[in-house]
């Protein structure tokens, strides 16, 4: 009988060590689980944070571009009126001296044929 107890005392410290376990592996298990889907879900995100900071990154790039197009075509129109006026500006002198330098060789040619002897 003395042998029967024991065996039934082993057999129930057995079987209470053997649930102590099982249950820190469904604990661990779990845990795992979750430890896993956690950093999953981290590591998204990670990378949803950085690919929106890049997405507004390239939008302010776009409109920075945009703006800077925009700004060289108004620049260049701006250069083409300043060139069209400088040489508008150029025509106009160079008329005006070329119209001084008729009216000078006229001069010269009126008073050289005063001085000229008659005959």
């Amino acid at each position: 009988m003395k042998l029967a107890k024991i065996t039934e005392e082993f057999a129930a410290k057995l079987d209470a060590k053997i649930a102590a376990l099982y249950k820190a592996m469904i604990i661990t298990a779990i845990t795992s689980t979750l430890t896993i889907i956690l950093g999953v879900g981290a590591i998204n995100a990670t990378v949803f944070t950085g690919m929106l900071a890049a997405l507004d990154k390239g939008e302010e790039l776009g409109t920075m571009y945009t703006k800077l197009g925009q700004r060289m075509l108004e620049q260049d129109a701006q250069f083409n009126r300043m060139m069209l006026k400088q040489r508008e500006d150029f025509a106009r002198m160079e008329a005006k001296l070329e119209a001084h330098i008729a009216e000078e060789k006229a001069e010269r040619a009126r008073q050289q044929s005063q001085r000229a002897p008659r005959r």
